[in-house]
């Protein structure tokens, strides 16, 4: 196991995608959820699915998966949550960070009829049928963990002195890509009309938040009060006997 800073420091890890600060429920009927792209594709699965639990050390790799909205005020195209994900610093606590993004596709709503108001959600609604694009325009099936670069994280983001002596003693996060808008919108559409599979129309709203969630990941990771105590979160490690179990990060 890699080097990092283990802090004692008490923080409650949110596991559900939901807090306090929702008073919904994690159910497409509920009205938080039930005009998302997400349930009007998936109307009888839960709207913000957790990953299945690591139960052994094989399944452990370099970056937690952190959520970061639960009371749903920023969102991805679909309507869950977005997510970042962290790997601390090797060799000790760092005040340097390297914040990665992905690019690829992107889609938006659309002024069919130019009359300066947007009431189409097909572009959206028709990549989010292709399963490969809808992995990137929300968060239902990212893991707990993964490694940035195939099945070991590479390059700059390498978690290892030896081979990334610089790079490897930043703080590194990746924004995972969910907003489908190139991280620059800010707005919420609501009633878009869509033709869905079988040629049946629906309507949605569509969440273009890809500034707001680059703004947040910020917020998240400066930590919460005028301090700036930065983010606490558990990761997954290995138990010593076989198993898995969690400690505290900051």
């Amino acid at each position: 196991m890699k080097p990092k800073l283990r802090q004692t420091l008490l923080f409650l890890f949110v596991l559900s995608a939901f807090s306090s600060a929702h008073a919904g429920a994690n159910t497409c009927a509920d009205s938080e959820w039930a005009d998302t792209l997400r349930c009007k594709a998936h109307p009888n699965d839960l709207p913000q699915p957790l990953p299945p639990p690591l139960v052994v050390p094989a399944a452990i790799k370099d970056f937690m998966r952190v959520n970061m909205a639960p009371d749903l005020s920023v969102r991805c195209v679909d309507g869950t949550q977005p997510i970042i994900y962290v790997d601390p610093a090797v060799g000790g606590a760092s005040s340097k960070w390297l914040i990665s993004l992905t690019g690829g596709g992107s889609c938006a709503a659309q002024d069919l009829d130019q009359n300066s108001s947007f009431e189409s959600g097909q572009a959206c609604a028709a990549l989010y049928a292709d399963a490969s694009e809808a992995d990137e325009m929300g968060t239902a099936r990212k893991p707990w963990m993964k490694n940035l670069g195939g099945a070991v994280s590479e390059g700059i983001l390498k978690p290892n002195l030896a081979r990334n002596p610089v790079f490897a003693r930043y703080n590194r996060v990746r924004i995972e890509k969910c907003s489908y808008d190139r991280y620059n919108g800010s707005a919420t559409h609501t009633g878009l009309a869509a033709i869905g599979p079988g040629a049946v129309p629906f309507s949605y709203t569509l969440f273009n938040h890809g500034q707001k969630i680059v703004l947040l990941t910020l917020d998240v990771l400066r930590g919460q009060g005028a301090a700036g105590n930065g983010l606490a979160y558990s990761e997954f490690v290995p138990d010593g006997i076989g198993g898995v179990t969690s400690v505290t990060v900051t």
